[in-house]
């Protein structure tokens, strides 16, 4: 977003800079613990909106610029999301390459298969790991499908109707690793 904002024009690179450093010093606060909440924090984005304009002065004010907690709290959830969703999928993708290992070591191990609760059919044991490993594909699917779907930047939405800044959604989306933005402000946000 602080790229962004100088890339259009709407802050200076003095203060993009600035704000990098403060954002950075900020996340490094957060990841060691030793970020302090004021009491008057509402949040977390009012806390690292507080704690960046601490450290950068009147240019971390100017963060906010373009930007609404609405379109903000969507990112973050979005952006979480996909990578929770690629992480579970990769995952189990690792337990289908467990099942169809074991499924090479049992061999021409049998068992009874069955159906209506009664056994019904032998079946390889492999035969049944497999199936599990099939099922799963169709769930790694979905997870995939989720992503696509999760895959769409809000930035730029603002609170619901956009901005009369010359903001750039499309940049934005691009530099946040996002496939493309959002077509309608107010679905965005919703």
């Amino acid at each position: 977003h602080v790229a962004m904002l100088a890339r259009v024009g709407l802050i200076s690179d003095a203060d993009a800079g600035a704000i990098e450093l403060a954002l950075d010093a900020t996340e490094a606060e957060l990841a060691d613990g030793s970020f302090e909440f004021a009491p008057f924090d509402e949040d977390i984005h009012t806390a690292v909106e507080r704690r960046v304009t601490e450290l950068a002065g009147e240019a971390g004010a100017r963060l906010h610029t373009g930007r609404s907690r609405n379109d903000q709290v969507v990112t973050d959830l979005r952006l979480w999301t996909k990578r929770e969703l690629l992480e579970i999928a990769a995952l189990i993708g690792r337990f289908q390459a467990t099942l169809a290992a074991r499924a090479d070591q049992v061999g021409d191990a049998y068992l009874p298969g069955y159906t209506h609760l009664q056994q019904a059919q032998p079946v390889l044991l492999a035969h049944h790991l497999l199936a599990h490993g099939w099922a799963l594909s169709r769930d790694v699917d979905r997870l995939l499908d989720a992503v696509v779907r999760t895959d769409v930047s809000p930035l730029g939405a603002g609170a619901l109707a956009g901005s009369s800044l010359p903001l750039d959604p499309d940049g934005v989306a691009a530099d946040l690793g996002f496939s493309e933005r959002f077509e309608n402000s107010i679905d965005a946000v919703s």
